[in-house]
């Protein structure tokens, strides 16, 4: 999962970088986007080779800062320039949203070094394996779902309007929305 959209969206970032010559952005997403495309034959099922939390903690930090430097452009606005990354990442952050605010309101958590040290199965692709999906299905769906988010990206990129980058934003937003839907009446039918 983590190696998989790791490559995804650090290949993004590189399709964003490149045609507007912004090379460490270019640079940096080309060797995470390589770096996990190697890696994920020896993870695949049935996997020899496992990230781990280290592994996967630099993925999502080597994202947030290809984030962080996809906002740095002059040519753009700034709300196109902080709407780009916001896309891309739009489902590692989905994640930690919604599983933070089902921790809390369970009573899973309750101060930051908890939240820190938490572990379980409650995470977007846990909640759609307990939907009925294969392991490899909800990677898929997950992949398929942030590709689709990159396409707007990218097409946010291009057009650079305020008007379609809050388009774009409300659309996520939607999405995510019926996301969250179909998970809660999935977790009532499973739960019956």
């Amino acid at each position: 999962m983590a190696g998989g959209t790791g490559a995804l969206c650090a290949t993004l970032f590189l399709a964003i970088a490149w045609p507007e010559r912004q090379r460490f952005l270019a640079y940096g997403a080309s060797a995470l986007a390589g770096a996990c495309l190697g890696f994920l034959p020896y993870n695949w099922k049935p996997a020899r080779v496992f990230l781990g939390d280290a592994g996967a903690t630099f993925i999502g930090f080597m994202l947030a800062g290809l984030g962080l430097m996809g906002t740095e452009t002059h040519q753009q606005l700034p709300f196109v320039a902080l709407s780009t990354p916001l896309l891309i990442l739009a489902i590692p952050v989905f994640d930690m949203i919604y599983t933070t605010l089902s921790r809390v309101r369970r009573g899973a958590v309750r101060t930051v070094k908890e939240w820190i040290e938490f572990t379980g199965k409650d995470h977007f692709h846990h909640r759609l394996m307990n939907l009925g999906m294969t392991a490899p299905g909800a990677v898929r769906f997950i992949l398929l779902v942030n590709l689709c988010f990159g396409m707007s990206a990218i097409a946010n990129r291009h057009t650079a309007s305020r008007l379609v980058s809050a388009l774009l934003l409300a659309q996520a937003f939607l999405i995510f929305a019926v996301i969250v839907v179909l998970m809660l009446l999935g977790r009532e039918l499973t739960s019956d």
